[in-house]
């Protein structure tokens, strides 16, 4: 079987000024996919963001590989949005859904990720929120950080990555339901709902089974979790009571065991201090690796707290080629899924602004044939068996369907 990229000859048009769309974008342009961006002449924002280096280093992995387009001719775009087969946007620098859709072809799928979605009561009284904002709605910082003390938010922008991540599935599921006979569709991606499926809605899951007194829904950290070594950082997970009394004989408190205060967690926070102390005062007169091996052979979950300067030296990472060096010559990790029946993208290079001005043809796609089903679920026609548990396995799943029927 010849090996070719998944998405080979699709074209996506991105429009937007933030994570969300952008990554969603780069999904489909490591798959092989065209994809172009249209910049307004104030450029992307992204090209600005730095985390206290030089400016563009986010900018430069999300737009690696794409094409830029500057909007100075109305005519340009226009065409682009009539050959286009996924438009991506969020809605900023003026767009809205009609501008768009005036001038997409009949198959295309133009899929908004936006704060709160196209409609809503938030939307009409023009609401603001950032990740900050959102994370604080959706349930997500109450749950998180010391009882008694101000909550915390998650660092890292998480829910605008999620955000991307489920546009991409659903556009991808959609545009293909389209290539195959079916309309195009507006898909409307709220990041926020997003959020609260990923970061918060356990917790009002959870309350609706439990209660809301429940001790479930209190605010916590892990006990033991992140502290100081001989040469770095290292994270416990300790969940069941095996592991709790095995950390304790591994830090060598044995005399601890049958302290049944210390062995719930709510009495490991109330001697917090006191527990902390012992904790770091083992881990930090020894190295990190002396740990792991230690609380690997008494089968605690257990892992170094990686660094930039670690990473890339990460034994899985280095063996399966993770971090890959760009066209920039920038080490950046590579797209993360592998198979032998299709092909990726190496990271490419971020285009300048403007840099395919009028360089980019793409002729509108023939009318397609309407194909008997073309307005059912975009996978009515796959079919899906789930053999995994936690976590990743089962949100995916759940997502593939929620586009076909049960």
């Amino acid at each position: 079987m010849a090996v070719r990229a998944p998405f080979a000859d699709w074209r996506v048009l991105e429009l937007s000024n933030g994570i969300a769309v952008s990554y969603c974008a780069k999904m489909f342009a490591d798959a092989g996919a065209d994809v172009v961006k249209i910049e307004s002449p104030k450029r992307d924002s992204l090209r600005g963001w730095s985390a206290g280096g030089p400016a563009g280093a986010l900018f430069g992995y999300l737009a690696a590989g794409k094409k830029s387009v500057t909007h100075h001719e109305q005519a340009e775009v226009t065409a682009l949005l009539a050959g286009a087969d996924i438009v991506l946007t969020d809605l900023t620098d003026g767009w809205t859904l009609d501008a768009l859709t005036t001038h997409t072809g009949p198959s295309a799928v133009v899929v908004a990720v936006t704060p709160f979605g196209t409609t809503g009561p938030y939307v009409d009284d023009h609401v603001i929120a950032n990740e900050f904002i959102l994370q604080a709605l959706c349930g997500s910082t109450a749950s998180r950080g010391w009882p008694g003390d101000e909550p915390v938010q998650a660092g890292g922008r998480l829910g605008e990555w999620l955000a991307g991540s489920f546009a991409a599935a659903v556009a991808a599921a959609t545009a293909r339901r389209a290539a195959r006979g079916g309309s195009g569709e507006v898909i409307d991606v709220s990041t926020y709902e997003a959020m609260a499926i990923a970061m918060g809605g356990l917790s009002a899951m959870s309350a609706s089974v439990l209660g809301a007194d429940s001790l479930q829904q209190r605010r916590s950290l892990e006990l033991p979790s992140i502290v100081p070594t001989a040469d770095g950082m290292v994270g416990f997970c300790t969940i069941t009571a095996q592991q709790f009394q095995d950390f304790l004989v591994m830090i060598d408190r044995a005399d601890l065991v049958d302290d049944a205060e210390l062995a719930s967690f709510a009495g490991r926070v109330e001697r917090r201090d006191e527990f902390l102390g012992m904790v770091t005062r083992w881990t930090e007169t020894r190295t990190t690796q002396e740990i792991i091996d230690l609380a690997v052979s008494f089968r605690i979950p257990v892992a170094p707290i990686g660094t930039p300067a670690t990473l890339p030296k990460v034994d899985h990472f280095v063996e399966r080629g993770v971090f890959v060096e760009s066209e920039l010559g920038v080490l950046q990790p590579r797209v993360p899924y592998r198979s032998d029946a299709m092909t990726t993208r190496p990271p490419g290079r971020p285009p300048l602004p403007g840099a395919d001005n009028g360089r980019v043809r793409w002729p509108p796609r023939p009318g397609r044939s309407q194909l008997a089903g073309a307005d059912s679920l975009p996978l009515s026609d796959i079919r899906v068996t789930d053999f995994t548990a936690f976590w990743a396995g089962p949100v995916a799943t759940h997502s593939l369907a929620h586009s076909a029927p049960m």
